[in-house]
């Protein structure tokens, strides 16, 4: 189960580099936020659950994400000890 959670905080990591390089290069991305945001609000119930359900990964993202990501750049590209650190 280690293992997997591993893998999860590594593939946020690299989920929320490729977001913020997002922000920063194209401005499709954000007005894809924006139509899903428009989109959760507009369904009801069934749209609050999946944007409460959506919101709830973007912490987690956001959460997981900055640790993973200073622990990479501190290990210097020694994946062992960055495997055993994470």
């Amino acid at each position: 189960m280690k293992a997997v959670f591993k893998i999860y905080k590594i593939l946020t990591a690299l989920y929320l580099l490729v977001l913020i390089l997002g922000f920063i290069f194209s401005t499709r991305i954000r007005y894809n936020l924006i139509t899903l945001f428009e989109t959760f609000s507009s369904e009801g119930t069934v749209g609050n659950t999946a944007g409460a359900i959506f919101l709830f990964i973007f912490v987690l993202i956001f959460w997981f994400a900055p640790k993973t990501l200073s622990r990479l750049f501190s290990t210097k590209g020694q994946l062992k000890k960055f495997w055993n650190e994470i």
